[in-house]
Order: structure tokens, then sequence, then C-alpha cells
């Protein structure tokens, strides 16, 4: 019996201790198999970290990257515009320089209708004038119908009535002069407001032209940009007209520039031309119709004395009164041996 229990405790003993070490081989096992995934969380976190790292590295070179895309794409635009630009200054100044060596290579048929011009607008203002014709029954006194001059008397009264009773242009009536003058000149354009009108059209033909410009220079951006072969080709058509209508305009503004700097120049010949020694002052306007050059030329005699002004201007009494006081005065200063009829 006693043999029996010893080995039962013995047996329960080493149940005892495999039990005991199966449960604390059990714990280790379960502490390594835990301590392992930790270690494997552990890795997968500096993992995480490591990559979260690497994908802010790659989102900033990234971001780096599209700003140096947009950058570039800016010049890209910027260089397409500039070139734009230089094809239409280009285009624009092969016309301007076209139309004024076009414009230079033809002076001397401009010369020659300015002289065909000034002959014709020379011989069409010149127009008779009224003149003053005495009334014989207005003369205060009798003294004939004799319109020849008497040469036997010293004061020579009788070539006094002889101015008279003539058509003498001294006489003329200054004030039919005036208005004829004033009417004339003030229905012909000044040279200063006929400069400022052609100033005016100029600006805005220019205007035009820098607005054809700035189309010119649209229509190649759009060419750059247009992969369609078929739009390319109907903006290139349309690009074509436009510079066709830009040499048209060049040609007006080359016409309109030539006519200011003929203008300026005449401006200042008049600035510069003194009054000759007879009162005979000479003035010219210049004005484009049709493509030729009209000269009109403006002439203006030299004021008369101020005794004829002053009976000119007076009334027919004033007039008589005049007369008859010279006779007085010519009455008086003769002498009875100054007087001889034949």
């Amino acid at each position: 019996m006693r043999k029996m229990l010893q080995s039962a405790e013995v047996d329960r003993n080493d149940a005892i201790q495999r039990s005991t070490t199966l449960a604390q081989q059990a714990a280790k096992q379960a502490s390594q198999h835990v301590q392992s995934k930790l270690e494997k969380i552990s890795g997968l976190e500096r993992q995480h970290i490591q990559l979260n790292a690497a994908q802010n590295v790659a989102e900033s070179k990234i971001r780096e990257l599209e700003e140096k895309l947009q950058e570039e794409r800016h010049k890209r635009k910027l260089i397409e515009d500039k070139t734009a630009e230089l094809a239409t200054s280009a285009e624009t100044n092969r016309i301007l320089m076209g139309m004024a060596t076009a414009s230079s290579s033809e002076p001397k048929k401009v010369k020659k209708k300015k002289k065909i011009k000034r002959a014709a607008a020379t011989t069409t203002h010149i127009q008779p004038q009224s003149h003053y014709r005495v009334n014989m029954g207005s003369i205060p006194f009798i003294a004939g119908t004799s319109t020849s001059k008497s040469h036997n008397v010293g004061a020579n009264i009788q070539g006094a009535l002889s101015l008279l009773k003539t058509h003498n242009p001294v006489l003329c009536n200054a004030a039919t002069k005036t208005r004829r003058k004033y009417c004339r000149t003030s229905s012909l354009p000044s040279d200063s407001d006929h400069a400022a009108d052609v100033t005016e059209v100029l600006l805005g033909l220019q205007d035009e032209f820098g607005n054809m410009g700035f189309e010119h220079k649209e229509l190649l951006k759009q060419i750059q940009d247009t992969e369609d072969e078929r739009l390319r080709g109907d903006l290139e058509r349309e690009l074509d007209q436009l510079v066709a209508r830009m040499e048209t305009k060049g040609e007006q503004i080359a016409t309109l520039k030539q006519h200011q700097a003929r203008l300026t120049r005449s401006g200042k010949r008049k600035k510069k031309r003194p009054t000759s020694a007879n009162g005979v002052r000479e003035t010219k306007s210049l004005s484009v119709r049709g493509g030729e050059v009209e000269v009109v030329t403006t002439v203006k005699a030299k004021s008369l004395p101020r005794n004829l002004e002053r009976a000119k201007s007076s009334n027919p009494a004033r007039q008589n009164l005049d007369v008859l006081q010279s006779m007085r005065k010519l009455q008086t200063s003769l002498r009875k041996d100054d007087l001889s009829w034949d």
C-alpha cells in the first residue's frame, strides 16, 4: 500500500511538474508570439512612417514639377505672344515701308499735277469786280459831257472830271470788294482747318490700323494653338485677307502723311514769305480730291489811300459834297492867266 501511495504521489508530482512546465512553455510561447506580433506591428508602423515620408517627398516633387510645368507653359505662352507680336510688327513695318517707298518714288508726278492745278485755280478765282460810275445828274454843277482831258488847263479840272465820268479802277466799290472777298475766303477752308481735318482723319486711320494689327496677332495665336488642319486653313485665309486690308489702310495712311507734310511745308513758306513792295500778297491752300492736289491762290491788293477810302465808304451826298469842296479849292487856287481854252 505504502508503495502504491508513494508511486501515486510521485505520479501526481510528475503530473504537476509536467503541467507546470507545459503552462510555462505555453506562456513563454504566447509571450514570444505576442512579442513577434508587437515587433511586426512596430515594423509596420516604421514602414508606414517611411511610406508617409516618401509620399510627402513625392507630393512635394509633384508640386514642384507642376509648378515648373505651369511656368514652362506660361513662358511658352509669352514666347508665342511675343512671336505673334513680332510677326505683326514685321508685317506692319513691311506694309508701311512699302507704302513710304512707293510714295517717295512718285514726287515728279505730284509736282506736275500741282503745277497744272495751280494754273487752273489761279485763272478760275480771278473775277471782275464792279466799279464806281458817276451819275452826271448827281454832280452839283454844270461840267459838260466830255470825257476827254484838256491839256491846256493848268490845274486840269477836265482831267479830274474825266476820272469821275469814266470807268476808273481806282474808284472801285469798296463795300462790294470787301463783301466778295469775305464770301470767297469764308467759302474756302483755311489751311489750319484743313490741317486739323487731315490730322483727325489720320489719327482715325492709325487707330484702325492698330486694331487690325491686334486682330493679326490674335489670328496668329489661334493658328499656333489650332491642331485641326481644316480650321488652320480657314484661319490662314482670314489672315491673308486681313493683311490685304492692312496694306490698303497703309496706303491711305501714307497718302495722308504726304499731304500733311505738304500742308506743313506750305504753312512754313507762308510764315517766311515777306509782303512785296506793291502790297500784293499770295496765300495758297491745298486740298486732295480724287488723288490730285488742288492749289487755290488768293490775291490781296494793297490798301488804297485814306481819302479814297473815305470817299468810297461814304454815302452819295457826302461824295457830292467832297467833290464840290475839291472843285472850290481848285477854283480858288487858279488864276486868270492859268485858264486858256481852244
